[in-house]
């Protein structure tokens, strides 16, 4: 276990933030709700279980809890124990990211971080937006929850950079790809123009993309565009023209075709296996 990737996040509100403390013995089961804490261990360790791994957080360490699985969290009792901490209830799209994958793009939440020079800031955020909520809770909420996520930001986009250290130019090329045209789906995106903002020909980008994912650029481009289609007829009630025309599609026969392609049904066929399946 060592990161989740999260997607379609929406904004959040704050179900609690405290500062916990306690020289006993303590454990709490999870799985029920869907949201997101931020969990911030300032004296003793805290000790985990999910899907029979077994994981400790130590003292000085950030632990990112996705409540909604079947965690289980608890002290040792011999030692005293404290954190702090700030629940966001939010929805999100929810999967395991393993490390030799690179086939998923989204927000990247490590577990646990370690500290390091980048997460001294966090910490302050963190106690600050908690202060905030205790002092005056109504209208603190909207900012200490817009702290809630830029802190979440930040410690995806740490892991992320301690990512590519240990990967190869080829895969660093990949993930910068991938990047770009995450950016730009509302665009009309070319190869050259993808070559041209990486400093790359466009034969030797596409080259090493097709080879570590597996597909062309435009391919890949393209499947993202449908992705993002998907998401704005079936969450978003936007008619499929106008989603079309959103990721810079303007020919609809075209679209059509595409849709059937990576979909393997039509978008009509697809709002209505949506609506059974519901």
């Amino acid at each position: 276990m060592q990161a989740g990737i999260i997607n379609n996040i929406s904004i959040p509100t704050i179900g609690f933030a405290h500062h916990f403390y306690t020289d006993k013995s303590y454990h709490v089961n999870y799985g029920f709700q869907k949201s997101i804490e931020i969990v911030y261990i300032k004296v003793g360790s805290l000790f985990g279980e999910l899907n029979g791994y077994n994981f400790e957080v130590s003292e000085d360490n950030f632990l990112i809890l996705f409540r909604h699985l079947p965690i289980r969290l608890y002290t040792d009792g011999k030692n005293p124990h404290s954190h702090c901490s700030m629940q966001l209830l939010l929805d999100y799209d929810f999967d395991f990211f393993m490390n030799n994958s690179n086939k998923k793009s989204g927000l990247i939440l490590p577990f646990v971080t370690p500290s390091c020079t980048q997460t001294d800031c966090l910490k302050k955020d963190l106690f600050s937006a908690i202060s905030d909520i205790s002092m005056s809770k109504d209208e603190k909420q909207l900012s200490s929850a817009i702290t809630g996520l830029n802190i979440l930001k930040e410690l995806s986009s740490i892991y992320q950079k301690k990512l590519l250290e240990n990967k190869s130019p080829y895969s660093i090329l990949e993930y910068q790809t991938k990047k770009y045209i995450a950016s730009n789906l509302r665009n009309v995106l070319t190869l050259c123009d993808i070559a041209k903002h990486l400093n790359k020909t466009p034969n030797y980008l596409n080259y090493v993309f097709k080879k570590e994912c597996g597909m062309s650029i435009i391919q890949y481009s393209n499947k993202e565009k449908i992705r993002l289609i998907c998401e704005m007829i079936q969450y978003r009630d936007i008619p499929f023209k106008v989603a079309c025309e959103n990721v810079g599609i303007s020919d609809i026969s075209y679209a059509y075709r595409m849709f059937k392609k990576y979909i393997g049904i039509t978008p009509k066929e697809y709002l209505l296996s949506h609506i059974k399946t519901n």
